[in-house]
């Protein structure tokens, strides 16, 4: 009901954590990045930025034993640089497993794997 940054990041991790749970997700796509609110918010980036580390690293722990793995997307790291280097890092810590992808929607998106995985790292590490 409340359309503010902290509301739609707790509704975010509230749906990530049914989702685990209900073990009908093998690998979930750019949950955190809510593009979508840039309609709603004057930046859509402050939802991330709601989200804790303690809570990132709760519900990508979730994910780790439920054998649920995160993509990473040159999409959603380029449109939310910050919050993918502290996803990368506090996956990595929790030993949450990432696949890449290019979240391509049309035939032109589609990347070469080795590629991406070139890109997806090279944007991490920076």
């Amino acid at each position: 009901e409340k359309k503010t940054a902290r509301a739609y990041a707790e509704h975010t991790l509230h749906i990530l954590h049914d989702l685990i749970l209900s073990k009908r997700a093998d690998c979930i796509a750019h949950p955190f990045v809510g593009i979508y609110l840039r309609d709603i918010l004057n930046d859509f980036t402050e939802t991330t930025r709601a989200i804790t580390d303690n809570e990132l690293a709760d519900i990508l722990e979730l994910g780790k034993h439920n054998n649920v793995s995160w993509e990473l997307n040159t999409k959603a790291i380029y449109a939310d640089p910050i919050f993918a280097k502290r996803l990368w890092k506090i996956g990595r810590e929790v030993g949450a497993t990432f696949i890449t992808g290019t979240d391509a929607h049309q035939l032109f998106e589609i990347e070469e794997p080795k590629l991406v995985n070139l890109k997806i790292a090279s944007m991490l590490s920076k």
